[in-house]
């Protein structure tokens, strides 16, 4: 994650490349929710040349505007960008657990552990308040 900005847009993140000869980069896009069957997935040469103006350029010795390869990936994203794990609130015995795609990717280990100690009964041993539906409702007066 490289962080340049205060703005949403203001960072992308990236790979190291295993050839040495390129790297893989994004951006995210936090807009209104879309539908997965309706996305355009295709990535046009100005959202390329975007995407290297905003992100990369002067960022990275030697790296030029050429693309190998795009790609729209899409994934989850929870309206504060949080995780969920909390039981669904109008179905008894379903737990929701969302962790948000990539973001989640590096901590499924211990979600996987308190989710499996949360519906085998077991002393907690993470607080998991803080990934309670709960919170929406806060602040939308629904779940």
């Amino acid at each position: 994650m490289w962080p340049h900005g205060e703005a949403e847009t203001g960072f992308f993140y990236g790979f190291p490349s295993i050839n040495g000869v390129s790297m893989k980069t994004a951006d995210e896009y936090y807009g209104p929710p879309s539908d997965p069957d309706a996305i355009e997935r295709a990535v046009t040469a100005d959202q390329s040349r975007t995407m290297y103006q905003t992100h990369l350029e002067g960022r990275f010795a030697g790296l030029t505007p050429q693309v190998a390869r795009t790609q729209t990936c899409i994934y989850t994203a929870s309206p504060d960008s949080g995780f969920i794990i909390d039981q669904h609130p109008a179905c008894p015995g379903v737990l929701v657990v969302s962790p948000c795609s990539g973001h989640g990717f590096k901590h499924s280990a211990a979600i996987g552990e308190a989710v499996a100690a949360r519906l085998l009964n077991q002393a907690q041993t993470v607080d998991l308040s803080a990934f309670s539906l709960a919170r929406f409702a806060a602040s939308t007066g629904k779940y």
